[in-house]
């Protein structure tokens, strides 16, 4: 079973449970959001901003 949703998003990834992975993964998204580079990759790939 998922946890709450943090944030909606149109895609996701698929770890084990209890995997090691999760909290990396989790930190790197995030970082990827602050420093701006989600947004750039988003608009490349998809020609508008994401939400």
């Amino acid at each position: 079973m998922a946890g709450p949703v943090f944030m909606r998003e149109n895609y996701g990834f698929a770890l084990a449970s209890g995997s090691s992975l999760a909290e990396p993964v989790n930190r790197l998204l995030l970082r990827l959001r602050e420093d701006g580079t989600y947004a750039r990759l988003y608009r490349k790939w998809f020609g508008t901003n994401p939400q």
